[in-house]
Order: C-alpha cells, then sequence, then structure tokens
C-alpha cells in the first residue's frame, strides 16, 4: 500500500478553495479520490498518466457524459493536475504528485 503526504492547510489554495465553493463538498472529494488514485499508480518519476474515462467515470461515480466533461474541465483548472480527453481516455499530468511525498508500506 502507498500513502503520501500533503499540507495540511490545502484547502487553503486559491484552486481548491475555488473547487469546494464551485463544486462543494462532492466536487472536493472527487478530486481527492483522482489524486489518491494517481498517487497509487505513481512510480515516483513519471506524473503522465492515460487513464480509461470509464475508469474515471466509476471513480467519480458520475452517470452523465456531460457532467463528466464539464467536472474533468473544472479539475483542470487546479494548479499542478491538468487532463485532457484524448479519445476514450483521459490524459493526466498532475506534477503535484512530485511534490508530495508518496511512500510504499505495509
Amino acid at each position: 500500500m502507498k500513502w503520501f503526504k500533503h499540507y495540511s492547510n490545502a484547502l487553503t489554495s486559491e484552486s481548491l478553495a475555488d473547487l469546494l465553493r464551485d463544486t462543494g463538498l462532492q466536487g472536493y472529494a472527487r478530486y481527492w479520490l483522482l489524486i489518491e488514485f494517481l498517487a497509487g499508480l505513481f512510480d515516483g518519476e513519471s506524473d503522465s498518466f492515460r487513464i480509461p474515462i470509464e475508469t474515471i467515470r466509476g471513480l467519480f461515480r458520475i452517470r452523465s457524459w456531460t457532467e463528466l466533461e464539464t467536472f474533468s474541465e473544472r479539475l483542470s483548472t487546479i494548479r499542478g493536475l491538468y487532463i485532457k480527453r484524448n479519445g476514450n481516455v483521459f490524459e493526466i499530468k498532475a506534477p503535484i504528485l512530485l511534490e508530495s511525498s508518496i511512500v510504499t508500506g505495509k
């Protein structure tokens, strides 16, 4: 199992505070679900991921394709997270993981 450290005041960052204001706790939770998911895939070097859209849709528990597209675009405005749809895949760049301490443990 991996775990990662992040700033205890992450909520005070402008981009996360804006996300919470715009999307409520549901959007904020989805953001952390994605970061946790990506941290689990993180190899310590590459901050780029190609994730099938269906995987992200299931992770976020979003049924509507329009809502998924809108929310993924909204996430792209957060510092350290870039998401682009390419066919049936989301190409995600998460340099914020390079700033976090990802630790492998049991």
